[in-house]
């Protein structure tokens, strides 16, 4: 039943009938409206009693039209009777229409003294008023006085008579509404029932063709598109046009439809020749309807009825304008549309009108308002994150409407969020890196320790075998590597997990330059290094933590004796600027410094990527961070291969005049 019910066949015979019966709903409704209409004049208003009819008016109106023309002519006429002769002309039949037996329109003419002057029956005036309806007009006193009054204007006719023979005179008109006469008024009341008649049973049968097309209608909604209940629906070609496009093309359709239906009634008239004239475009008509149905049912079981429409794609326009790249076009047009709808109301609008305006005037300003605080929220929390307060920044977003504020707002979120977790990432990262070093470096001391025990206590043994001694040697030299390696790791471990204790203390910066340069003299002269040291006459009083102090130092001069070439000097120089103290440590380096100067303070970054030299990679990074910790600030430049390390101390008030106005003396010399 299911398979048979969505068959082809049983489509096509669908859509056959459909056609069939809808061009007959068309056709039927034109002839319906006719006879309604344009039927002999007559208009058929579904009315039992035919004096309610708009067809007794018109008669009746023609009819009264009819007897002032004869009165006036009989009243101008030499010959009282021309019909008296028994002449059958057209002039005599006008005449005889208004005679008594000729006509259901009783009259009674009197002139401006009471006599009666013309009359077509023998009735008393009382008699005459109660054949069925009546007419006196008062042609001297301009007055009208009647029993009907159904779209008639009888106060015109004494207008129209002022200049005419009936002049002054007074109309007395009965009208006998059982119609014993075959005239005008009988031929209009036989053709209303006639029209009556018929016109119901085409409607009767318009009902049930329409019972009928509407079956069919949801018929073709059910199966369309579809070969079975279950089957995805599957659109046409015309179901991707733009909806409002087959909307037009079915109000072009139902415009067609009335103009044939006019073109019917006015001009044309309905007959078998122009019905059979007029289905082929009610064909047309009718097909132009189906396809709009149809496709807006396939649209629609798709839920696609709004996916290929010209709103919609309006709409995205609209939404897209909404985002952030489209500010600015947005603003443009919810102002214009602000202005406008202002302007139109203003203009053109009543005073509730005015009133409904004001507030939604005063709703956009708080809208606006709300706006406002909701960027400035938006601003504040931007900030927050900009300075590292990543534990206020949140914003809630239930604050915020949907839109472009809401995506903004969910966008700082989740920036603040992925900011947070990278801290916390990155803060358990170098927790378990400082962790594992720590860990490490104490694992290695214990067995380092007694390797270097062990060998002091080879060293102290006499050894015949060279061979031997240069393996004690080298064994000697490679621990105490190790050894100072370890220390190294221990030391960066302890400064990242913040547990170094720095004691401040007022200390001579100069002092501490010159043990610093007598100590390392020997190993760079080794190195085949002269060192030129520039210091101030006075001392150079700096608060800092001398242990930490000399660790900086002696790694700087350690880096210079490992990686200067040799034959060429070190510059040492310490100088104030303002008020802090500048010692500068400069060297040519032996290998290419292919590298950024802040990669060469980071940890085990060397400047030789050959690792040929004897360094680990921590003196900078140790030398940075102690003295960051004692307040002080570090600082490496690099201009081709040479280095230069630059360290700033804040001066303590104690410093000598000599150290002060050292700066003034160089720059004389």
């Amino acid at each position: 039943m299911n398979k048979w019910f969505y068959s082809r066949i049983v489509k096509a015979a669908s859509i056959i009938a459909t056609y069939v019966v809808g061009v007959l709903c068309l056709l039927l409704v034109t002839v319906v409206v006719y006879y309604a209409v344009r039927k002999d004049g007559i208009r058929y208003e579904n009315l039992e009693n035919f004096q309610d009819s708009q067809a007794y008016a018109d008669a009746l109106d023609e009819q009264v039209n009819g007897l002032l023309s004869y009165l006036h002519t009989e009243l101008e006429s030499a010959d009282t009777r021309a019909g008296e002769s028994g002449d059958q002309s057209e002039g005599y039949l006008v005449e005889n229409r208004f005679l008594e037996g000729y006509s259901n329109i009783s009259y009674q003419l009197y002139d401006s003294s009471g006599e009666q002057i013309l009359s077509n029956n023998s009735l008393t005036e009382g008699q005459l008023m109660q054949l069925g309806n009546f007419i006196i007009l008062d042609f001297g006193k301009g007055t009208v006085d009647t029993d009907y009054v159904k779209n008639m204007d009888f106060q015109g006719y004494p207008e129209r008579v002022t200049e005419s023979a009936l002049a002054g005179k007074r109309l007395v008109i009965g009208v006998d509404t059982s119609f014993p006469v075959r005239d005008r008024l009988s031929v209009a009341r036989d053709t209303f029932f006639e029209i009556r008649d018929s016109s119901n049973i085409m409607m009767t049968l318009e009902a049930f063709l329409y019972a009928v097309l509407i079956l069919l209608y949801v018929h073709l909604a059910i199966t369309a598109g579809q070969r079975e209940k279950k089957d995805k629906v599957i659109l046409r070609p015309e179901d991707y046009i733009p909806l409002e496009f087959l909307l037009l093309l079915g109000c072009i359709g139902v415009g067609l439809f009335w103009v044939l239906m006019y073109e019917l009634i006015e001009n044309a008239g309905v007959d078998r020749f122009s019905v059979l004239t007029a289905s082929m475009p009610a064909l047309v008509i009718h097909t132009s309807i189906v396809v709009v149905y149809l496709s807006i049912v396939r649209r629609v079981k798709a839920k696609v009825e709004w996916k290929h429409t010209l709103l919609k794609q309006f709409a995205d326009r609209i939404a897209k304008a909404s985002e952030f790249k489209n500010v600015v076009l947005q603003t443009i047009l919810t102002f214009v549309i602000f202005m406008s709808v202002n302007y139109i109301c203003i203009v053109y609008g009543n005073l509730p009108v005015k009133i409904i305006l004001a507030g939604v005037d005063l709703l956009m300003c708080g809208q606006l308002i709300r706006w406002s605080l909701q960027r400035m929220e938006m601003y504040n929390s931007i900030n927050m994150i900009n300075r590292g307060e990543l534990d206020r920044y949140h914003l809630d977003i239930t604050h915020f409407r949907k839109g472009s504020e809401r995506t903004l707002a969910e966008a700082i979120n989740s920036i603040g969020n992925s900011f947070t977790k990278m801290l916390d990432e990155n803060t358990r990262a170098e927790r378990m890196k400082a962790d594992l070093i720590t860990n490490v470096s104490h694992d290695i001391k214990t067995p380092l320790t007694s390797i270097i025990n062990y060998v002091d206590l080879l060293k102290g043994l006499k050894l015949d075998n060279d061979e031997a001694e240069e393996y004690l040697r080298v064994l000697d030299e490679k621990s105490q590597r190790l050894k100072t390696l370890a220390e190294d790791l221990v030391e960066a471990s302890r400064i990242s997990s913040g547990s170094v204790k720095v004691e401040l203390e007022t200390m001579d910066f100069r002092e501490l330059l010159l043990q610093a340069g007598g100590e390392f003299e020997g190993l760079l002269k080794e190195r085949e290094l002269e060192l030129i040291t520039d210091v101030p006459e006075g001392a150079v009083l700096v608060k800092a933590d001398r242990r930490h102090m000399w660790r900086v130092v002696e790694n700087l001069f350690s880096n210079a004796a490992k990686y200067s070439m040799p034959g060429t000097r070190v510059y040492a120089e310490l100088f104030p600027d303002g008020d802090a103290a500048v010692f500068t440590l400069k060297n040519i380096s032996e290998q290419p410094l292919n590298i950024r100067a802040e990669e060469l303070m980071e940890r085990f970054m060397r400047a030789d990527s050959s690792r040929t030299t004897k360094g680990n990679g921590l003196g900078l990074s140790i030398a940075k961070d102690l003295t960051v910790l004692q307040g002080g600030g570090f600082n490496i430049l690099l201009d081709g291969d040479l280095f230069k390390a630059v360290i700033r101390f804040p001066m303590d008030e104690g410093s000598s005049d000599t150290a002060l106005n050292s700066e003034e003396l160089r720059e004389n010399l």
